[in-house]
């Protein structure tokens, strides 16, 4: 079976928080389900993870069949990934979280509302 690694769409982005360099990674099909993390393997695994939560709510046979489908790929992509691959740079102290939506610094370096502050960063809300 030849495994198109294309379905598997890994883009660079920057931690808001700690300003280390992260993985986002999101199905071709599915880009609304979005996961950022330290590595790519590390993303692929969460992202795997956030679809399984999103087949749950899914409406139809159809719609959760889409979704086994795309959970598969990335099982296929992490498996495709060798060692190196695997292999991430500096890690991320904020750990793996959603990428639902486009976010933009706010000022004072405040995170978007609905997330956390990195644990010992010293900022009470």
């Amino acid at each position: 079976m030849s495994i198109d690694r294309n379905r598997v769409v890994v883009e660079d982005a920057l931690c808001l928080h700690c300003f280390i360099p992260t993985k986002r990674v999101h199905h071709r099909h599915f880009p609304e389900v979005r996961a950022e993390c330290a590595s790519v393997a590390e993303a692929a695994a969460h992202l795997a993870d956030r679809l399984a939560g999103y087949r749950d709510g899914a409406q139809g046979a159809w719609h959760r069949e889409t979704i086994d489908l795309a959970i598969r790929d990335v099982a296929e992509f992490l498996d495709a990934m060798s060692s190196a691959d695997r292999a991430g740079g500096a890690s991320c102290p904020c750990g793996p979280r959603a990428s639902d939506v486009e976010r933009t610094p706010l000022p004072l370096g405040r995170p978007p509302l609905g997330e956390c502050a990195p644990q010992g960063s010293g900022k009470d809300r």
